[in-house]
């Protein structure tokens, strides 16, 4: 199997995106015990990011060739889709946004046809 596993995360400093491994901090009893979270760029230092923002590449791209990742909004046609982990099947699903039945599965075939128009963090009204 070969397959990249990469994260992103928006910095807790200036709110931008960061790619890379993601990893915890050991909480300090000086820092009042705060776990942080971390994204490391490939051959870079790690950026503490909002875990709430935190999502997993996909292994997948949309129609541009952008890589797709948890949390994104994805396009086909005029239907809207939150890229999400199911538990119920063990893999990536395309969540749709009016709440009306969708294909549960996420696999090559689904998403070449997709483009990214966003995400839940940049755009949280979507879904709402």
């Amino acid at each position: 199997m070969n397959r990249e596993i990469k994260f992103r995360g928006k910095r807790v400093d200036n709110g931008k995106w960061v790619y890379g491994h993601y990893f915890m901090g050991v909480p300090s009893p000086l820092d009042e015990n705060k776990q942080r979270h971390y994204i490391a760029p490939p051959c870079g230092l790690g950026e503490e990011v909002d875990p709430a923002t935190v999502g997993q590449f996909t292994g997948q791209k949309d129609k541009h060739g952008k890589e797709v990742y948890e949390g994104d909004i994805l396009r086909y046609s005029r239907r809207l889709f939150i890229v999400t982990w199911s538990n119920d099947i063990g893999g990536w699903v395309n969540k749709p946004v009016d709440g009306k039945p969708s294909y549960p599965c996420f696999n090559t075939g689904t998403v070449k046809g997709m483009e990214i128009v966003g995400n839940i963090h940049d755009n949280s009204e979507v879904g709402k």
